[in-house]
């Protein structure tokens, strides 16, 4: 579930940063 959970996080930092970049 750990794993998972920051599978999560990691992912929401990149959906993040993507967006950020198109945005840019």
């Amino acid at each position: 579930v750990i794993v998972e959970e920051f599978d999560l996080v990691s992912l929401s930092r990149l959906i993040m940063k993507d967006v950020k970049n198109v945005s840019d």
